[in-house]
């Protein structure tokens, strides 16, 4: 059942979040129903954190996973029927069809929020190798609804790969990712071997030394950083609660042990 928009709102307002997190995530939701049977598609990511791991931060798209078995036409069906479910309780929801840059494949979701309000969630996916799937409930919708989903320790050597070549091309951390890597560190264990599949995968170079110089970048000064990217994607009451510096020193002694394996 798709929420409406003034339930929406009240929950946004109640957790002290942007509505468009709010609206994104049902969106997400939305997407996830009906593409859930489709056989090939795995979900990754923020994402994946979020809709079926539990993590009550917010993510801004969707990004999947295409491999065996994977049905763009059967994709853009489904895609289509969200948009109907969709529309039928907001108001008219469209869908772009599918633009293509190498291995990488995005659509987009747009609906109106208002007059001259436009609210748009990108899909993504990535034709590459997933090597611990899953499935797990969708959160939040018909307990019946199971979504192959990569497994914790997928997903943090995913976020352990883009942080060594996001350090290796722009000498920077995304301090959201840091926070998923703490909560995925609550449901898995470092794998440095799945680290070093996952760059080849991609056709990065084999640098978890990378690692070393990422970790070093996450001392008590990045605590102001991590806080401020975490407003508007994190819940008041748990951007509240939450101790920057020891968040930072759990995460940079787990990226510590990967780079020095």
């Amino acid at each position: 059942m798709i929420r409406s928009l003034e339930d929406l709102a009240a929950e946004a307002s109640r957790l002290d979040v942007p509505l468009s997190m709010v609206v994104k995530s049902e969106l997400g939701r939305a997407v996830l129903v009906e593409t859930a049977a489709l056989a090939g598609l795995v979900l990754q990511g923020g994402g994946a954190l979020h809709h079926c791991h539990g993590s009550p931060r917010y993510s801004a798209d969707l990004d999947l996973v295409e491999g065996e078995g994977f049905d763009a036409e059967a994709l853009g069906v489904a895609l289509e029927r969200a948009a109907g479910r969709l529309g039928a309780a907001w108001g008219e929801v469209e869908v772009s069809g599918a633009t293509a840059h190498g291995r990488l494949s995005r659509q987009k979701l747009r609906v109106a929020l208002r007059p001259g309000t436009v609210l748009v969630l990108a899909i993504e996916r990535y034709a590459v190798a997933v090597h611990r799937p899953e499935v797990r409930p969708l959160l939040g919708a018909d307990p019946a609804v199971q979504v192959a989903v990569e497994a914790p320790e997928e997903l943090m050597a995913d976020k352990l790969v883009a942080a060594i070549d996001r350090w290796r091309a722009r000498g920077s951390v995304k301090l959201r990712d840091v926070y998923d890597l703490d909560r995925l560190s609550r449901l898995a264990e470092p794998d440095a071997s799945l680290v070093i599949r996952k760059l080849e995968d991609y056709g990065l170079p084999l640098a978890l030394g990378a690692l070393g110089e990422v970790a070093g970048a996450l001392g008590p000064l990045a605590a102001e950083d991590l806080m401020e990217q975490l407003r508007g994607v994190l819940p008041g009451l748990e951007l509240a609660a939450l101790d920057a510096g020891v968040l930072l020193a759990r995460v940079r002694s787990l990226v510590e042990r990967v780079a020095a394996c």
